[in-house]
């Protein structure tokens, strides 16, 4: 029995957009990509059972490198969820490549189309999350106090003014990363900032 009324042309609408090398391409184009792969795969999974689909699983196994990185931390995260989606695993390990992109924290500069300066740092704790990668306790602290370090007098999160992507970003993270002993504590606001927003 279907979920709700719409569910089967869900699914169509989902199956419709697979392209022949088994990625996925929403704008019903032969240019599959991770993102759209990724998510018509979590989509399939809300709503039924993810079939093995053998074409899929090396379409998104294509975009790592046999020294376990990817083209952006982006892609990794969508390889690495979509993935076990389908029952699969990367061919190569990924760890030391998503605990190097924690090493860009300092750097970080948000790329025009991001919405969110910590959205890189969520898929990289996500992403290691998902494939067991440790993340020592120093690399823990340095994401927090990034994390921290964002925070403004009215509660919100932003690199300029407080938006509602990074609020959102930053709670994830916090909620991912902060440990039991901490999460009683309420984090103190910083000095107002006059920056304005990009």
């Amino acid at each position: 029995m279907p979920l709700f009324p719409g569910h089967p042309a869900v699914l169509r609408y989902v199956d419709d957009r697979r392209c022949e090398d088994g990625g996925y391409c929403f704008y019903r184009l032969n240019e599959p990509n991770a993102g759209d792969t990724r998510y018509a795969l979590s989509i399939r999974a809300r709503l039924d059972a993810v079939p093995a689909d053998p074409a899929t699983a090396a379409f998104l196994r294509s975009m790592q490198r046999p020294d376990g990185s990817f083209p952006n931390v982006f892609v990794a995260g969508h390889v690495l969820t979509g993935l076990p989606l389908l029952g699969e695993t990367p061919l190569h390990d990924p760890g030391d490549y998503l605990r190097s992109r924690f090493d860009l924290l300092r750097d970080y500069e948000r790329p025009p189309e991001q919405l969110s300066a910590l959205e890189g740092v969520l898929a990289a704790v996500e992403a290691c999350r998902r494939t067991g990668t440790p993340l020592d306790p120093a690399m823990s602290d340095a994401v927090l106090r990034r994390v921290r370090s964002l925070r403004h007098p009215d509660g919100g999160f932003g690199a300029g003014l407080s938006t509602l992507a990074e609020t959102a970003d930053a709670v994830a993270l916090l909620t991912l990363l902060v440990r039991p002993a901490e999460q009683g504590r309420r984090p103190s606001s910083p000095a107002p900032r006059n920056r304005a927003r990009a």
